[in-house]
């Protein structure tokens, strides 16, 4: 996660990307993530689809890609998300992914509020 440690203010949004380091030849991605509704929820990135769903990142190009699975469960605090290439070739490029906000393109990005008040993430 990029950044690993963040705070976030009543009313406001925090952006996380859902970022891969040191992988190579990368064809698919799952993901899980959990976290307490209480104290945040995931601000839904395609408002025109049911349910809410984070966004997909560029990692795996949208042309070469389909995303197999996006939904958040509110009510659990549970993230799950998951993208493969289509085709057979041999996955993204070789030589090792860093990928995170300032390397490159995140797999994912979810935006998370706070649901009452300054708290650590």
């Amino acid at each position: 996660l990029d950044p690993a440690n963040a705070s976030v203010g009543l009313g406001l949004t925090q952006t996380i990307d859902l970022t891969i380091h040191n992988a190579s030849g990368l064809y698919a991605a799952e993901v899980t993530l959990t976290y307490d509704p209480t104290l945040v929820e995931v601000v839904d990135a395609q408002a025109g689809v049911e349910g809410v769903q984070i966004e997909p990142g560029l990692l795996f190009p949208p042309d070469q890609s389909y995303v197999i699975r996006n939904q958040v469960n509110p009510a659990a605090g549970q993230v799950e998300f998951s993208v493969a290439l289509t085709g057979s070739g041999a996955g993204l490029p070789d030589g090792g992914l860093d990928v995170g906000r300032s390397h490159g393109h995140p797999l994912g990005r979810l935006g998370l509020q706070a649901e009452h008040r300054d708290r650590p993430l």
